[in-house]
C-alpha cells in the first residue's frame, strides 16, 4: 500500500467569498419554508469571508461564522420573536466609528396568513409531537 500526499492551492478571499454566498443562498431557501425573508448587502459577504478564511483549513470555518453570526440570532426571533409568523429581515455590516464593527439585523414582521385547511389539519395531527426545527 502506498500513501501520497495531496497538496491543494490556498483558496483565494474571492472564493471564499463564493461559498459564503452559497452558504447565504441555503440559508435563505431554508428560511422561506418558513415564511421568512432574508435580504443581506455584499458588505455581509465581504465580512464574512474575511472573518472565515483560514489559509490552514481553507472555508470549513465558513459554515460555523455563518451559524454564530447569523443563525445564532436568529433562534429567538423565529421560535417566539417578529419572525414567529413569517417575515423579513435584513443583514448589513456596520463598520462604527463609535463602537465595534457588527451585523446589523433589521426585522419585519408579516401579517399571519389564514392558514390552509391542508395546514391546520397538520398542525391538530402533530399536537403532541415536540419537535422544533431550528435553521
Amino acid at each position: 500500500m502506498c500513501d501520497h500526499t495531496v497538496y491543494f492551492n490556498s483558496l483565494t478571499l474571492d472564493l471564499i467569498k463564493q461559498i459564503v454566498e452559497k452558504n447565504l443562498i441555503e440559508l435563505k431557501k431554508s428560511l422561506a419554508a418558513k415564511n421568512v425573508d432574508m435580504t443581506y448587502t455584499d458588505a455581509v459577504v465581504d465580512h464574512l469571508a474575511k472573518v472565515s478564511y483560514d489559509p490552514i483549513y481553507g472555508a470549513r470555518p465558513v459554515a460555523r461564522k455563518i451559524d454564530q453570526l447569523i443563525k445564532a440570532n436568529l433562534v429567538d426571533e423565529i421560535l417566539f420573536g417578529k419572525l414567529k409568523t413569517g417575515g423579513e429581515f435584513q443583514i448589513d455590516y456596520v463598520n462604527s466609528t463609535t463602537g465595534p464593527a457588527a451585523l446589523d439585523f433589521k426585522f419585519t414582521k408579516s401579517t399571519p396568513a389564514t392558514p390552509s385547511p391542508t395546514a391546520t389539519a397538520t398542525k391538530n395531527n402533530s399536537k403532541n409531537k415536540k419537535k422544533v426545527t431550528v435553521p
